[in-house]
């Protein structure tokens, strides 16, 4: 991969479902991206927009080396959040004092990259002003949005997609033109998913076209009716539907005829659900990106019922096509259609708003568990759970903040998800709510919590002089509430901010303050973990090597007995750059890797930089120029590839120019040439897999039985599973149990890292 475009090939889902009809659109959408800087695929919800388009991103994907990315924002509602989530999608990581947008324009010129937007009726300005800026900036970029209405720039060509062809009810069904509808093929492929020996017969094709025409051929529409086909034949849908529209039409004339007849088809479908399926529909509107059982239980009343009956409920909202079941985290959702439909009859139910409070409790009582056992050996699970609840954790947020009698909540909510703000990637939006939690006012431990953790998130974005007053206002009211504890916390605030300037010995003297405080409590404080590594890193800084490791092995006994990993990291980080100092390049490389495959975990893309390129020296410093030029050229890329051009440690300035000379002169310039090279073509997993190889003792293969050395070897030839199992005559699981047994033991958590591995040793061996 060229050095220009990002690590991967974009983010677009894996297809369930075919994609029926609309060759015409297709081939029009994929004929303009070439020439037109922004098509907009408009038309009434439920026609298809989001199909259409990953159809034809899919099928672009070659011409677009940079990446198809695929940016949903059907669940964003914040304008002010929308850069940030395209930034994020695209995986580039937030920049310390620079606005999303400045990042995205930097980064897309000379990359050909098509933006996938979809469902921007919401945010039809937003959307409008940050796409007119960025296709200005990057000239190889193309735009493909969905929205119920144009975004109204000059660079946009409106592509109105109406909906699916459907024969004439009204005159004899022509077979020919039976098997050229769009809506009908659509009809008789999901219902032969429902029922697989269904057809369209002379019987009931009439009664199939009517029930096409009834719902105007609009897909979702099509695909609801379809799935009812297990309790009813097509006759008994087509008199239904006719029920339901003669009703809706009369009830609300001011609605556009498609939109009277989806919500008339939505109507129905709710309709023949059970009273309990029902209610659960209205209250799982609740939740945004994704719900599982225990979730569910405890917002939605579900903890009065017996748990087989809930998940009866569940799985039978699966099958009537209202929920989709995401098998790999044992989760559901809800397309956002029929959210906003159970949402409007949520509305309608007298404790809406007790549901609504239930789910901010629920979210909010899980933000205190994760951050209670935040240093403990279930970090890592509790930063994944968080990131893949990020979309509910923002609702409780924004019930907080909206709700007037609830801004302690609010304060203490933000509070509480300090760490996921700064480990998991999330730093803006965490000043974001912070910001706003703070401006709530009031009194109180909340706000003085809320004080703290906005200073501790906005020093981290280097925005030192905010940060630094959030910090002054939170000492000054933690020592008038006599908090002890607070004012520590503050304290470490501002002796990181020293730090960050290079004010070395106030900086010194004041994490040391912190030291002394927490080293004096009868118990571990997460404060603890916090300043050491800080002051770690800050004695490299002032030179004071043998200071920095005196704390190293406090740092790991205290990480080992509690099972923290994300800051035992930075342990390894600040140790390594001591060790290297003190000419230990050996012992810089174990620390160095070891914080590199601790990182990737936790996808700390700026810890992985800060890693990077101290590796390439301790390597160079070892003589092996060849590894430290590809982990130069690894670094330079992932620093290019994630909008990090400007970023560079304090920690180890100048580090790059003095280990290129030094690889240079191992290698000659050619050859270094081409290492660095290849180092800029390595995906991520592909640069850590590579990085951490060496961490391996010689003969670590030994930890291997010989089946699952040799099924490392065959996953080092690229092989499958099913091939792997193949080629050694066992069943598909048994190979994915060696496979997952030799990962294990070598400490990996991606298949590519294996894969990398033994690539890497394999030049050694031979």
């Amino acid at each position: 991969m060229a050095s220009s475009d990002r690590p991967g090939s974009g983010t677009l889902p894996a297809q369930l479902t075919s994609f029926v009809g609309r060759r015409h659109e297709v081939a029009e959408v994929k004929r303009l991206l070439p020439a037109v800087r922004l098509v907009t695929v408009t038309g009434v919800g439920g026609v298809g927009k989001t199909r259409l388009a990953l159809s034809v991103a899919r099928q672009l994907r070659r011409a677009f080396p940079g990446g198809v990315w695929l940016v949903e924002l059907d669940r964003l509602r914040d304008q002010s959040l929308l850069a940030q989530t395209v930034a994020g999608t695209l995986g580039l990581v937030e920049q310390p004092g620079r606005p999303p947008a400045d990042v995205l324009a930097e980064y897309l010129p000379g990359r050909r990259v098509l933006l996938l937007l979809d469902n921007c009726e919401h945010l039809v300005d937003a959307v409008a002003k940050l796409a007119d800026r960025l296709l200005r900036s990057a000239s190889d970029l193309r735009v493909l949005a969905t929205s119920r209405e144009p975004l109204g720039i000059g660079a946009e060509t409106v592509v109105e997609l109406p909906p699916l062809r459907t024969p004439d009810p009204d005159r004899p069904v022509d077979r020919a033109e039976l098997l050229r509808s769009e809506a009908v093929a659509l009809f008789t492929e999901r219902a032969a998913a429902v029922t697989p020996d269904f057809e369209v017969t002379e019987d009931n094709q009439a009664a199939v076209v009517r029930i096409c025409h009834l719902v105007e051929g609009l897909p979702l529409a099509v695909e609801l009716a379809a799935t009812w086909l297990r309790v009813l034949s097509p006759e008994q849908i087509r008199d239904r539907l006719t029920d339901r529209l003669a009703l809706l039409t009369r009830g609300s004339r001011v609605m556009p005829d498609r939109q009277r007849t989806l919500r008339g088809c939505i109507d129905w479908s709710y309709e023949l659900c059970t009273r309990a399926e029902r209610r659960m529909w209205a209250r799982l509107s609740v939740f945004a990106g994704g719900f599982d059982a225990d979730s569910v239980a405890r917002v939605c009343d579900g903890e009065q019922v017996a748990p087989d009956y809930l998940g009866e409920v569940l799985e039978s909202l699966r099958r009537k096509s209202i929920l989709i079941r995401e098998e790999s985290a044992d989760r559901y959702r809800m397309l956002e259609t029929l959210r906003e439909y159970g949402a409007g009859r949520l509305a309608g139910e007298p404790d809406h708003g007790r549901i609504a409070r239930r789910h901010r409790d629920h979210y909010a009582a899980m933000a205190a568990r994760a951050e209670a056992a935040w240093t403990g050996p279930e970090q890592l699970s509790w930063a994944r759970t968080l990131t893949r609840e990020h979309a509910n954790l923002q609702l409780a947020l924004e019930y907080c903040l909206r709700e007037p009698d609830q801004a302690g909540a609010a304060q203490e909510l933000a509070a509480r998800l300090w760490f996921f703000w700064i480990a998991c990637g999330f730093l803006r939006e965490g000043r974001y709510y912070l910001d706003r939690a703070v401006r709530l006012g009031g009194a109180g431990r909340p706000r003085r919590w809320a004080l703290w953790a906005c200073a501790f998130v906005t020093g981290s974005m280097n925005d030192l002089g905010i940060a630094e007053e959030l910090a002054r206002q939170c000492r000054a009211e933690a020592a008038e509430a006599g908090d002890r504890r607070l004012t520590i916390c503050a304290t470490e605030v501002r002796g990181m901010i020293h730090a960050i300037r290079g004010d070395l010995d106030p900086a010194v003297d004041l994490l040391r303050e912190c030291q002394d405080y927490y080293g004096g409590l009868d118990r571990i404080d997460v404060g603890r973990l916090r300043t050491l590594p800080m002051l770690g890193v800050t004695l490299v800084m002032r030179g004071d090597l043998d200071a920095a490791l005196a704390l190293e092995p406090e740092c790991r006994r205290l990480c080992e007995s509690l099972g923290e990993q994300w800051q035992r990291s930075y342990v390894h980080h600040f140790v390594a750059l001591a060790l290297r100092g003190k000419n230990d390049p050996a012992g810089a490389v174990r620390n160095l890797t070891t914080a590199i495959a601790t990182k990737h975990q936790f996808h700390d893309i700026i810890g992985l930089i800060m890693c990077l390129e101290p590796l390439a020296g301790a390597h160079a410093d070892l003589g092996d120029g060849e590894r430290a030029a590809r982990l130069l050229g690894a670094a330079e890329n992932l620093r290019h590839c994630y909008g990090l051009q400007a970023f560079g440690s304090a920690f180890h300035s100048g580090e790059y120019q003095q280990v290129e000379r030094r690889a240079r002169e191992l290698l000659g310039a050619e050859e270094y040439d081409s290492a660095v090279g290849k180092g800029r073509g390595m995906d991520l997993d592909g640069l850590v897999a590579y990085a951490v190889a060496e961490r391996r003792p010689p003969d670590s293969r030994d930890l291997l039985t010989r089946r699952e050395g040799e099924v490392a070897e065959l996953v080092g030839d690229g092989l499958t599973n099913a091939e792997i199992a193949a080629r050694l005559v066992v069943s598909p699981r048994t190979a994915e149990s060696h496979v997952q047994n030799a990962m294990t033991k070598l400490g990996f958590t991606h298949r590519a890292q294996l894969a990398a591995w033994i690539t890497a040793r394999r030049p050694q061996e031979s």
